[in-house]
């Protein structure tokens, strides 16, 4: 009884740092993700549609995604925003 106790410890804390945590860790990233949406904002859809947000709401944003076509989706349904990497301004120092 002494030895299985200690064992199933090991095996369930092995579980969390390799499972668990890092499900947790990518929720909630995700969550940031959609709460940082703003209009704007470059994205891709679960469906691989690419756009560019028209509008937040609550539950929902309006994705353009050509000239005339504009699309609501859910908020769950934006997979990524894309970011420009040719936007950001270079932070790395330079070596000598």
């Amino acid at each position: 009884m002494f030895q299985i106790v200690p064992m199933m410890l090991v095996m369930f804390a092995v579980i969390y740092f390799l499972m668990i945590r890092p499900e947790q860790k990518k929720t909630k990233d995700r969550q940031k993700m959609v709460e940082a949406m703003k209009k704007g904002d470059k994205v891709i859809t679960i469906g691989g549609m690419y756009g560019v947000i028209n509008s937040v709401k609550d539950a929902s944003v309006m994705v353009k995604v050509s000239d005339d076509t504009v699309v609501e989706l859910k908020k769950s349904a934006i997979a990524d925003i894309i970011v420009d990497k040719s936007a950001e301004p270079d932070t790395k120092v330079a070596k000598k």
